[in-house]
């Protein structure tokens, strides 16, 4: 059965944006790809705790950034495209055209409002490395893989899951996530032996 058509459906939706009460959000850049940008949010304490900010990783998106314009009908940068591509291996094509079935055989009168974005598909080149296993293997670490040890460094369960989700996706084995989490343990407890200790930082190492 075909849903009726209002005005209201012809009208372009909103989505609610703006910063949340009691904190900010903050970039991290990791050390290993300092052009990517992980969003942090740093949760305010209250004053009798005499702790600094609580810093969580932020899973709002880019509709809490009051610097990022949100449009519905261009949709949300695709900042992984880049990351591909810079990959190689992949090229972009023509794809399908939406056909009557796709809504449901309604015709033009009914059918619901299209998007004005448009993008190009993307396929893998013979002869080139594509999933993480493969460049796993080359000893290439991905921006994916990155952004799965920033995630557990911020302890969020979500994105923790997710991204490795991805990465096993795109090719990673046990042995990889397992040796991956090792890494990211050890210097985690790295970090916290010399925050403990105030250990003094090399003059070689100050800016």
């Amino acid at each position: 059965m075909n849903k009726p058509v209002t005005g209201a459906d012809l009208v372009i939706p909103k989505v609610t944006t703006g910063s949340l009460p009691a904190s900010r959000k903050v970039y991290s850049r990791p050390e290993a790809a300092p052009e990517l940008r992980v969003p942090i949010r740093e949760i305010a304490l209250d004053a009798s705790s005499g702790e600094p900010p609580l810093p969580v990783y932020d899973t709002t998106g880019p509709y809490t950034d009051p610097n990022v314009t949100i449009d519905v009908e261009k949709g949300l940068a695709r900042n992984r495209i880049a990351w591909v591509k810079e990959r190689g291996g992949v090229e972009e094509y023509q794809g399908r055209d939406i056909k009557p079935e796709d809504n449901g055989n309604v015709g033009a009168s009914h059918a619901a409002k299209a998007f004005t974005a448009h993008h190009k598909p993307l396929r893998g080149l013979d002869g080139h490395m594509i999933t993480q296993l493969e460049f796993a293997r080359a000893g290439i670490i991905t921006k994916e893989m990155i952004y799965v040890a920033v995630s557990a460094t911020t302890l969020c369960a979500y994105c923790i899951a997710s991204h490795t989700a991805a990465a096993r996706k795109a090719g990673m084995t046990d042995a990889m996530f397992a040796e991956l989490m090792a890494v990211v343990g050890m210097a985690n407890e790295t970090n916290r032996l010399a925050s403990g200790y105030q250990v003094e930082i090399d003059e070689a190492f100050k800016t």
